[in-house]
């Protein structure tokens, strides 16, 4: 299968902090012709310095990595490479979608994809065309978002929400304090909000303001 509108060598940066999963989507990449693989990435800071010395024409980018994730590489790379075309690549149905323009993503995409969808996704977004392609299916609808949290996720949260420093959820739980911050990223993630204000807004509309945060020796699970 070969791009018909799109220029014969089309660079592509592929991100994903899973090494199987990046593996298999630059699989499908290598059936598509008219592009080839330039590099590839396992964290977002990976990505925005491979980004800046490759200069690809376009970067399929996991959405959920430990670090700086997809969303602020996608940012940072578009202020430094305005040209370049982001197409974010996830497993979850209920992506916020409006969130991933506004970092300059121009698509978005399954991770379960056919090649025949990516390579119409991808002539369509280097073609100029960005109309919010290849959109996820309609959100999941959850009585408590809060529930999807693991039980360690949660743990931080309710620390988070009692106002602890990361330093003082590293010593409480056991954890270190890269760990707190890794675990504070996938939960904003998980929960659709950008900033702690939003998390403790979220939290009161739920009922978890006030909530007892866990005890020094709990029991530690869903890790």
């Amino acid at each position: 299968m070969k791009l018909s509108s799109v220029p014969d060598s089309l660079s592509v940066l592929v991100v994903d902090d899973h090494h199987l999963l990046r593996r298999g989507l630059i699989g499908v990449l290598s059936e598509i012709g008219g592009l080839h693989v330039c590099g590839e990435a396992g964290s977002g800071e990976e990505a925005l310095r491979l980004a800046r010395a490759l200069e690809p024409d376009l970067v399929m980018m996991d959405l959920r990595m430990p670090g700086i994730g997809g969303l602020e590489a996608a940012r940072r790379i578009r202020i430094a490479l305005p040209r370049v075309r982001i197409v974010g690549v996830t497993a979850w149905e209920d992506e916020p979608l409006q969130r991933l323009f506004r970092h300059g993503f121009a698509a978005c995409v399954g991770k379960s994809v056919s090649r025949e969808e990516l390579a119409s996704v991808i002539e369509r977004v280097m073609g100029g065309d960005c109309s919010r392609v290849a959109e996820p299916q309609p959100a999941i609808v959850r009585s408590n978002p809060f529930d999807q949290l693991t039980g360690r996720e949660m743990q931080v949260c309710l620390l988070l929400l009692a106002g602890a420093r990361p330093a003082d959820i590293a010593t409480r739980l056991f954890i270190s304090v890269k760990t707190v911050h890794t675990f504070r990223y996938r939960i904003l993630e998980k929960l659709r909000v950008a900033t702690d204000i939003e998390l403790a807004r979220l939290a009161t509309q739920h009922g978890l303001m006030g909530s007892a945060a866990p005890e020094r020796h709990s029991p530690i699970i869903g890790a």
